[in-house]
């Protein structure tokens, strides 16, 4: 029997297509943290949304400010985000562990919070790995999310070594609670408040004395407005 070379052709072309569907399926069903030649790109925001935002905190700091962050959290019955620095997951585990106890997303933030953006290929994808490792050392799980260190976006370096990583995307944010510079209580609240809207991205952090006394007012403010607090996984499949 003889296959003319546009039969080949044809078949060859359904298997490949076959075989992409497959992938596509597979990597549907295993969530967000497949492996992948690079990050698909940032996700600052979630258009769809209906009615939520993502409380997303940088986690390292103070022992009593993130317990006073989890503990409101907890009060209020909320879902959050922490993007944890992998040195502060090592030098206390029990916070991660709270974390995903209490229902939240923890998330990879780098091993050392360094400048990752004007890091090589290399540095970088070691910066990601190593804060994976010791997350999954502690909580027996791969984080759900990363976020890039000491930058407010990604670049092409940054995204190829969370792809390799294992992530699909880059969590940036889209609304910044300015509380890193330890302003009033009235400048953090008023910073997020005055512009939030559904599908944000807030960016906060355990860390500072001055966002365990503005999260109150904040969630306050975001009940009036009709917007719920919830964590990543919940705002992208929202």
């Amino acid at each position: 029997m003889t296959i003319d070379r546009r039969t080949v052709l044809k078949s060859g072309l359904l298997a490949a297509a076959s075989a992409a569907l497959f992938d596509l399926g597979s990597l549907q069903a295993q969530g967000q943290t497949h492996r992948s030649a690079s990050a698909l790109g940032d996700v600052s925001h979630v258009a769809k949304a209906k009615n939520s935002v993502a409380l997303t905190f940088h986690g390292a700091g103070d022992d009593r400010y993130a317990k006073s962050i989890l503990d409101q959290a907890k009060e209020a019955k909320i879902g959050i985000t922490v993007m944890a620095v992998g040195s502060w997951v090592r030098e206390k585990p029990l916070w991660a562990k709270r974390v995903l106890a209490d229902g939240h997303d923890l998330g990879n933030h780098t091993m050392n919070h360094l400048d990752i953006t004007h890091m090589g290929l290399e540095a970088a994808t070691r910066e990601i790995q190593q804060c994976s490792s010791i997350i999954r050392q502690v909580t027996g799980q791969h984080p759900k999310w990363f976020r890039p260190s000491q930058t407010r976006t990604s670049n092409s370096t940054v995204r190829q070594a969370a792809g390799a990583a294992g992530f699909r995307h880059c969590i940036t944010y889209n609304l910044d609670s300015l509380d890193y510079l330890d302003p009033a209580v009235n400048v953090v609240v008023s910073a997020v408040l005055n512009q939030v809207k559904s599908g944000d991205i807030v960016s906060m952090h355990l860390g500072h004395a001055v966002t365990t006394h503005a999260l109150g007012p904040i969630l306050h403010g975001l009940s009036i407005k009709k917007l719920k607090p919830v964590t990543i996984t919940e705002l992208l499949g929202s």
